[in-house]
């Protein structure tokens, strides 16, 4: 299911290589798709046709290996797609794994045209939007996916993820105010606890907004300072 692969893979908390076995695993054991995986060449094979092998240096090999995984789990989602295309509205979990994968090889506007896919299919999947969000914004369109967070967190008000990724959208457009509002929900909504990366871009918003009081205070993790910034 969706569920599977959402909670099964994370680009962020996963290494690639074992985020591409997870999918392929994903594939082969699904009843409609297996047999894309069963009729595939093994992986030396495939590496093999498209000029890949063994260059005598660990890590290279290493990058290469994942590289030419990361091509074979591409082609087998892309496969089981086209089989999807002739038989009406698309796969979703098999368009969030595409995302997956093109986030993985930082081709955003592929991955965001996955996301728009699946979403077409499941219009109130919540972790859908932040996603969607997540990757334009890694596109540089912080514009953009401030729309994508809005409908999540539209879905799921105490979505934390949707919100603390709306105030890093607010930040990389320069609109501190709105950054430092949405930073400090999301921190609340956190239980205001020890997320580093949260309390870091709250002291940053704080500095590049000249208060540096405030940002002494989101240094040292105060969660008085939360409430002195206004949310929606």
């Amino acid at each position: 299911s969706e569920m599977c692969i959402r909670d099964r893979v994370s680009t962020q908390s996963t290494g690639k290589s074992e985020a591409l076995n997870l999918l392929e695993s994903w594939l082969a054991a699904h009843a409609e798709y297996g047999h894309i995986v069963r009729s595939a060449p093994p992986a030396a094979a495939a590496a093999a046709a498209r000029g890949g092998g063994a260059t005598g240096n660990a890590a290279a090999d290493a990058w290469v290996a994942t590289f030419e995984q990361h091509a074979r789990v591409a082609d087998l989602f892309l496969r089981a797609a086209r089989e999807r295309a002739g038989g009406g509205a698309p796969d979703a979990q098999v368009q969030l794994a595409l995302g997956l994968l093109y986030n993985l090889s930082y081709e955003y506007d592929r991955a965001a045209d996955c996301f728009r896919a699946a979403l077409s299919v499941q219009p109130d999947n919540y972790s859908l939007w932040n996603k969607l969000g997540a990757t334009l914004a890694n596109g540089n369109d912080s514009r953009a996916a401030l729309a994508a967070y809005h409908r999540a967190l539209a879905l799921k008000p105490q979505y934390v993820r949707a919100r603390a990724n709306l105030g890093i959208a607010h930040l990389a457009l320069g609109e501190f105010d709105a950054a430092a509002a949405h930073l400090s929900l999301a921190l609340k909504r956190h239980g205001g606890g020890d997320d580093t990366h949260l309390w870091g871009n709250l002291e940053l918003v704080c500095r590049l907004m000249e208060n540096e009081p405030a940002a002494q205070r989101a240094k040292n993790k105060d969660a008085s300072l939360l409430n002195e910034f206004r949310g929606d």
